[in-house]
Protein backbone atom coordinates (compact mmCIF):
# COMPACT_ATOMS: atom_id res chain seq x y z
CA UNK A 1 0.00 0.00 0.00
CA UNK A 2 1.11 3.68 -0.87
CA UNK A 3 2.02 5.87 2.16
CA UNK A 4 1.37 9.52 2.35
CA UNK A 5 3.04 12.72 4.24
CA UNK A 6 0.41 14.60 5.19
CA UNK A 7 0.99 17.91 7.66
CA UNK A 8 4.04 16.13 8.59
CA UNK A 9 2.77 13.43 9.97
CA UNK A 10 2.93 9.71 8.12
CA UNK A 11 -0.62 8.76 6.82
CA UNK A 12 -1.32 4.70 5.89
CA UNK A 13 -4.14 5.30 3.10
CA UNK A 14 -6.78 2.86 3.55
CA UNK A 15 -5.45 1.46 -0.20
CA UNK A 16 -6.26 1.98 -3.94
CA UNK A 17 -9.46 2.13 -3.52
CA UNK A 18 -9.43 5.30 -1.26
CA UNK A 19 -7.28 7.10 -4.00
CA UNK A 20 -9.73 6.00 -7.16
CA UNK A 21 -12.57 7.51 -4.73
CA UNK A 22 -10.51 10.74 -4.13
CA UNK A 23 -9.46 11.40 -7.82
CA UNK A 24 -13.78 10.63 -8.90
CA UNK A 25 -14.52 13.79 -6.45
CA UNK A 26 -11.98 15.40 -7.54
CA UNK A 27 -12.74 14.78 -11.16
CA UNK A 28 -16.69 15.31 -10.79
CA UNK A 29 -15.76 18.76 -8.53
CA UNK A 30 -13.62 20.46 -11.72
CA UNK A 31 -16.45 19.20 -14.32
CA UNK A 32 -19.15 20.85 -11.87
CA UNK A 33 -17.33 24.01 -12.20
CA UNK A 34 -17.03 23.80 -15.89
CA UNK A 35 -20.52 22.88 -16.45
CA UNK A 36 -21.53 26.62 -17.19
CA UNK A 37 -19.72 25.93 -20.17
CA UNK A 38 -21.58 22.83 -21.76
CA UNK A 39 -24.55 23.56 -23.67
CA UNK A 40 -27.99 22.83 -22.56
CA UNK A 41 -29.35 19.75 -24.49
CA UNK A 42 -32.28 22.06 -24.91
CA UNK A 43 -31.73 25.61 -24.83
CA UNK A 44 -33.98 28.07 -22.48
CA UNK A 45 -36.65 29.49 -24.48
CA UNK A 46 -36.78 26.77 -27.53
CA UNK A 47 -38.61 23.72 -26.40
CA UNK A 48 -40.63 23.84 -22.71
CA UNK A 49 -42.91 20.90 -23.10
CA UNK A 50 -43.67 17.95 -25.86
CA UNK A 51 -47.22 16.87 -23.87
CA UNK A 52 -48.85 13.19 -24.73
CA UNK A 53 -50.47 13.09 -21.26
CA UNK A 54 -53.71 13.89 -22.46
CA UNK A 55 -56.28 11.54 -24.21
CA UNK A 56 -55.37 9.87 -27.11
CA UNK A 57 -52.08 11.07 -27.08
CA UNK A 58 -49.32 8.74 -28.75
CA UNK A 59 -46.80 7.44 -26.21
CA UNK A 60 -43.38 8.92 -27.30
CA UNK A 61 -40.23 10.41 -26.00
CA UNK A 62 -37.77 12.63 -27.59
CA UNK A 63 -34.54 14.29 -27.52
CA UNK A 64 -32.97 17.17 -29.05
CA UNK A 65 -30.29 17.64 -31.83
CA UNK A 66 -27.21 19.64 -31.79
CA UNK A 67 -28.97 21.96 -34.74
CA UNK A 68 -32.27 22.23 -32.50
CA UNK A 69 -34.23 19.29 -34.14
CA UNK A 70 -36.68 18.04 -31.80
CA UNK A 71 -36.46 14.26 -32.36
CA UNK A 72 -39.76 11.93 -31.95
CA UNK A 73 -39.27 8.52 -30.90
CA UNK A 74 -43.06 6.71 -31.16
CA UNK A 75 -43.28 3.46 -28.81
CA UNK A 76 -44.42 0.57 -30.38
CA UNK A 77 -47.29 -1.70 -30.26
CA UNK A 78 -46.49 -4.99 -30.70
CA UNK A 79 -48.49 -7.85 -31.11
CA UNK A 80 -48.57 -10.90 -28.67
CA UNK A 81 -46.48 -14.01 -29.75
CA UNK A 82 -45.62 -12.81 -33.17
CA UNK A 83 -42.80 -10.17 -34.38
CA UNK A 84 -45.45 -7.64 -35.87
CA UNK A 85 -44.85 -4.20 -34.21
CA UNK A 86 -46.58 -0.64 -35.35
CA UNK A 87 -45.47 2.78 -34.54
CA UNK A 88 -47.34 5.21 -36.38
CA UNK A 89 -49.86 6.97 -34.56
CA UNK A 90 -49.19 10.72 -34.32
CA UNK A 91 -51.19 12.69 -31.61
CA UNK A 92 -48.64 15.41 -29.08
CA UNK A 93 -48.93 18.66 -28.21
CA UNK A 94 -45.81 21.08 -28.69
CA UNK A 95 -44.83 24.00 -25.74
CA UNK A 96 -42.55 26.52 -27.41
CA UNK A 97 -41.84 30.05 -27.45
CA UNK A 98 -44.26 32.11 -30.04
CA UNK A 99 -43.00 32.25 -33.52
CA UNK A 100 -40.22 30.45 -33.15
CA UNK A 101 -39.56 28.21 -36.07
CA UNK A 102 -39.24 24.43 -35.02
CA UNK A 103 -37.86 21.36 -36.91
CA UNK A 104 -39.78 17.94 -35.59
CA UNK A 105 -38.07 14.61 -37.01
CA UNK A 106 -40.05 11.54 -36.28
CA UNK A 107 -36.78 8.72 -36.38
CA UNK A 108 -38.35 5.45 -35.69
CA UNK A 109 -41.05 4.42 -38.22
CA UNK A 110 -40.16 0.78 -39.14
CA UNK A 111 -42.80 -1.53 -38.56
CA UNK A 112 -43.24 -4.86 -39.04
CA UNK A 113 -46.08 -6.59 -40.94
CA UNK A 114 -47.51 -10.01 -40.72
CA UNK A 115 -43.42 -10.45 -40.67
CA UNK A 116 -42.04 -8.73 -43.09
CA UNK A 117 -40.52 -5.05 -42.00
CA UNK A 118 -42.12 -2.02 -43.86
CA UNK A 119 -42.00 1.61 -42.93
CA UNK A 120 -44.72 4.50 -42.56
CA UNK A 121 -41.90 7.16 -43.85
CA UNK A 122 -43.27 7.03 -47.40
CA UNK A 123 -46.36 7.55 -46.44
CA UNK A 124 -46.30 10.91 -44.52
CA UNK A 125 -46.74 13.15 -46.87
CA UNK A 126 -48.44 15.46 -44.49
CA UNK A 127 -49.47 15.98 -40.81
CA UNK A 128 -52.09 18.38 -39.28
CA UNK A 129 -51.57 20.97 -36.68
CA UNK A 130 -53.95 22.85 -34.26
CA UNK A 131 -53.94 25.39 -31.95
CA UNK A 132 -56.96 24.22 -30.12
CA UNK A 133 -57.35 20.31 -30.98
CA UNK A 134 -60.48 21.02 -32.55
CA UNK A 135 -59.61 23.17 -35.81
CA UNK A 136 -56.98 21.44 -37.89
CA UNK A 137 -54.75 22.10 -40.65
CA UNK A 138 -52.64 20.19 -43.37
CA UNK A 139 -48.52 20.84 -43.31
CA UNK A 140 -46.54 19.37 -45.58
CA UNK A 141 -43.80 17.17 -44.46
CA UNK A 142 -40.27 16.05 -45.92
CA UNK A 143 -38.79 13.01 -46.50
CA UNK A 144 -34.81 12.46 -45.37
CA UNK A 145 -32.46 9.92 -45.19
CA UNK A 146 -32.43 6.64 -43.57
CA UNK A 147 -36.51 6.35 -42.67
CA UNK A 148 -37.16 10.02 -41.13
CA UNK A 149 -39.79 11.83 -41.69
CA UNK A 150 -39.05 16.13 -40.96
CA UNK A 151 -41.84 18.84 -40.09
CA UNK A 152 -41.22 22.25 -40.18
CA UNK A 153 -43.18 25.04 -38.56
CA UNK A 154 -43.53 28.00 -36.78
CA UNK A 155 -45.31 28.40 -33.28
CA UNK A 156 -48.02 30.60 -33.90
CA UNK A 157 -48.49 30.59 -29.77
CA UNK A 158 -47.46 28.92 -27.12
CA UNK A 159 -48.66 25.87 -28.07
CA UNK A 160 -49.65 23.48 -30.84
CA UNK A 161 -50.98 19.96 -31.47
CA UNK A 162 -49.82 18.14 -33.42
CA UNK A 163 -51.01 14.62 -35.52
CA UNK A 164 -51.03 12.12 -37.95
CA UNK A 165 -54.73 13.03 -39.48
CA UNK A 166 -57.25 14.76 -37.76
CA UNK A 167 -57.79 12.82 -34.17
CA UNK A 168 -61.69 11.53 -33.59
CA UNK A 169 -61.16 10.51 -29.94
CA UNK A 170 -63.41 8.45 -27.22
CA UNK A 171 -64.72 11.92 -26.32
CA UNK A 172 -66.03 12.66 -30.01
CA UNK A 173 -67.63 9.34 -29.80
CA UNK A 174 -70.31 10.26 -26.70
CA UNK A 175 -70.92 13.39 -28.12
CA UNK A 176 -72.41 11.47 -31.42
CA UNK A 177 -74.25 8.84 -29.00
CA UNK A 178 -75.39 11.27 -27.47
CA UNK A 179 -76.60 13.19 -30.28
CA UNK A 180 -78.27 10.14 -31.74
CA UNK A 181 -79.86 8.97 -28.65
CA UNK A 182 -82.65 12.13 -29.18
CA UNK A 183 -83.04 10.69 -32.31
CA UNK A 184 -86.51 7.87 -32.18
CA UNK A 185 -85.15 6.42 -35.42
CA UNK A 186 -81.99 5.31 -33.80
CA UNK A 187 -81.40 2.26 -31.19
CA UNK A 188 -78.35 1.92 -29.31
CA UNK A 189 -77.37 -1.06 -27.66
CA UNK A 190 -74.13 -2.01 -25.37
CA UNK A 191 -72.94 -5.60 -26.77
CA UNK A 192 -69.80 -6.22 -24.50
CA UNK A 193 -66.92 -4.79 -23.16
CA UNK A 194 -63.17 -3.61 -24.34
CA UNK A 195 -60.18 -5.65 -22.48
CA UNK A 196 -60.23 -2.58 -20.05
CA UNK A 197 -64.23 -2.80 -19.46
CA UNK A 198 -65.21 0.21 -21.86
CA UNK A 199 -69.20 -0.50 -23.70
CA UNK A 200 -68.87 -1.55 -27.08
CA UNK A 201 -71.49 0.08 -28.28
CA UNK A 202 -74.10 -1.07 -31.43
CA UNK A 203 -75.53 1.63 -33.38
CA UNK A 204 -78.94 0.64 -35.15
CA UNK A 205 -80.72 2.95 -38.10
CA UNK A 206 -83.71 1.57 -39.83
CA UNK A 207 -85.87 -1.37 -38.63
CA UNK A 208 -85.03 -4.96 -38.31
CA UNK A 209 -87.37 -5.67 -40.57
CA UNK A 210 -86.02 -3.53 -43.47
CA UNK A 211 -85.46 -6.50 -46.33
CA UNK A 212 -81.69 -6.24 -46.23
CA UNK A 213 -79.08 -5.44 -43.22
CA UNK A 214 -75.89 -3.96 -43.40
CA UNK A 215 -73.33 -4.02 -40.71
CA UNK A 216 -70.48 -1.84 -40.26
CA UNK A 217 -67.53 -1.40 -37.99
CA UNK A 218 -65.01 1.50 -37.65
CA UNK A 219 -61.67 1.67 -35.44
CA UNK A 220 -59.98 -1.81 -35.12
CA UNK A 221 -56.71 -0.21 -35.69
CA UNK A 222 -56.67 3.09 -33.25
CA UNK A 223 -54.54 5.38 -35.29
CA UNK A 224 -56.97 4.91 -38.28
CA UNK A 225 -59.75 7.96 -37.11
CA UNK A 226 -60.85 8.82 -40.50
CA UNK A 227 -62.81 5.09 -40.41
CA UNK A 228 -65.32 6.90 -36.95
CA UNK A 229 -65.54 10.36 -39.42
CA UNK A 230 -67.04 8.23 -41.79
CA UNK A 231 -69.38 6.27 -39.96
CA UNK A 232 -70.07 9.47 -38.46
CA UNK A 233 -71.33 10.97 -41.53
CA UNK A 234 -73.00 7.61 -42.73
CA UNK A 235 -75.75 7.84 -39.90
CA UNK A 236 -75.79 11.18 -40.01
CA UNK A 237 -76.78 11.21 -43.58
CA UNK A 238 -79.23 7.77 -43.27
CA UNK A 239 -80.66 10.25 -40.44
CA UNK A 240 -81.31 13.24 -42.75
CA UNK A 241 -85.17 14.52 -43.74
CA UNK A 242 -85.31 13.82 -46.99
CA UNK A 243 -86.58 11.13 -49.12
CA UNK A 244 -83.55 9.32 -50.10
CA UNK A 245 -82.72 8.93 -46.58
CA UNK A 246 -86.20 7.41 -45.99
CA UNK A 247 -86.02 5.09 -48.94
CA UNK A 248 -82.67 3.83 -47.93
CA UNK A 249 -84.22 2.86 -44.55
CA UNK A 250 -86.71 0.94 -45.85
CA UNK A 251 -84.90 -1.24 -47.85
CA UNK A 252 -81.73 -1.46 -45.66
CA UNK A 253 -82.10 -1.92 -41.35
CA UNK A 254 -77.59 -0.63 -40.88
CA UNK A 255 -75.60 -1.54 -37.71
CA UNK A 256 -72.73 0.46 -37.00
CA UNK A 257 -70.04 -0.97 -34.10
CA UNK A 258 -67.91 2.84 -34.76
CA UNK A 259 -65.13 2.38 -32.39
CA UNK A 260 -64.19 -1.53 -31.92
CA UNK A 261 -60.88 -0.71 -30.26
CA UNK A 262 -61.32 1.86 -27.73
CA UNK A 263 -58.63 0.97 -25.28
CA UNK A 264 -56.28 1.44 -28.25
CA UNK A 265 -57.77 4.56 -29.07
CA UNK A 266 -57.87 5.89 -25.36
CA UNK A 267 -54.14 5.32 -24.77
CA UNK A 268 -52.72 6.46 -28.35
CA UNK A 269 -52.19 3.31 -29.66
CA UNK A 270 -51.47 2.24 -33.38
CA UNK A 271 -52.37 -1.22 -34.26
CA UNK A 272 -53.35 -3.57 -31.51
CA UNK A 273 -55.87 -4.06 -28.46
CA UNK A 274 -54.64 -3.52 -24.86
CA UNK A 275 -53.59 -7.41 -25.40
CA UNK A 276 -51.99 -7.48 -28.13
CA UNK A 277 -54.25 -8.48 -30.83
CA UNK A 278 -54.77 -7.15 -33.99
CA UNK A 279 -58.74 -7.01 -34.12
CA UNK A 280 -58.25 -7.09 -38.24
CA UNK A 281 -56.98 -10.67 -38.35
CA UNK A 282 -57.91 -14.21 -37.66
CA UNK A 283 -61.29 -14.07 -39.39
CA UNK A 284 -61.00 -17.86 -40.03
CA UNK A 285 -61.48 -18.81 -36.54
CA UNK A 286 -63.80 -17.92 -33.70
CA UNK A 287 -62.76 -14.86 -31.63
CA UNK A 288 -60.73 -15.52 -28.32
CA UNK A 289 -62.68 -13.88 -25.55
CA UNK A 290 -59.59 -13.69 -23.29
CA UNK A 291 -57.19 -12.19 -25.97
CA UNK A 292 -60.16 -10.24 -28.43
CA UNK A 293 -63.16 -9.68 -26.61
CA UNK A 294 -64.31 -7.15 -28.81
CA UNK A 295 -64.52 -9.26 -31.63
CA UNK A 296 -66.27 -12.33 -29.50
CA UNK A 297 -68.80 -9.35 -28.95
Amino acid sequence: RPRCRLGGRAWRSAGWLTWFIILVLADGELNARAGDAVPAVSPPGKLTYLDTSFENASPAWHDVADNGTIRIHLLYDQERASPNRAAGHIHMRLGAEPGAPRRLEFVNLDNVWNGEPGSISRELRSLVVSEDGRHWRSVATESVPTNRVQLRLSMPGPSLYVARVEPYRLSDLERSLARWRRDSRVAIEVIGQTVLGRDLEIVRVGKPTAPHRVFLRARAHPWEAGGNWVVEGIVDRLLARDEAAARFRRHYCVYVLPMANKDGVARGGTRFNARGSDLNRQWDRPADPAVAPENAA
